[in-house]
């Protein structure tokens, strides 16, 4: 019953979402994915019991995203790093804005980031250079990410 409640205030919220100016609509969204935490709300306004996509719009710190992607190692750091400043709506990626984003979060900083660079890029996981990158779709799978 709270289910079916709940279902039925996700399509009034989506209805009314949808009636906001294109400018409006996305930071809305993400307002009513926050409130729904691990629901995800579909372009159609139905609840999608799959988790959200990590990192979406920033409602997710760079921390947390680390530990939810298990990312211990350096080369998975980087590219978690990578992946959740893609998903903060940065369209290409530089070394700069990496180390800039793990100094910002006090992790500590990468002994050589183009060493985890070069390592991603030779395993599919990331294409480009490194003034030019971005993470590729087999970079997300092996994050456990995807696209909605």
């Amino acid at each position: 019953m709270a289910k079916l409640a709940l279902g039925e205030a996700v399509k009034r919220a989506y209805d009314v979402i949808s009636s906001l100016d294109e400018a409006e609509r996305p930071r809305a969204m993400q307002a009513l994915r926050a409130l729904l935490g691990e629901t995800r709300v579909d372009e159609l306004g139905k609840l999608d019991s799959q988790p959200p996509v990590r990192g979406l719009g920033g409602n997710v710190t760079l921390v947390k995203y680390l530990k939810s992607c298990d990312a211990h190692k350096p080369a998975r750091r980087f590219l978690a790093t990578c992946q959740w400043l893609q998903d903060r709506g940065a369209k290409s990626l530089a070394l700069i804005d990496i180390t800039t984003a793990v100094k910002d979060a006090q992790l500590g900083k990468f002994s050589n980031p183009s060493t985890f660079l070069r390592k991603n890029i030779q395993d599919g996981f990331i294409e480009g250079k490194s003034n030019a990158f971005f993470v590729t779709e087999d970079g997300r799978t092996a994050l456990g990410t995807r696209d909605e």
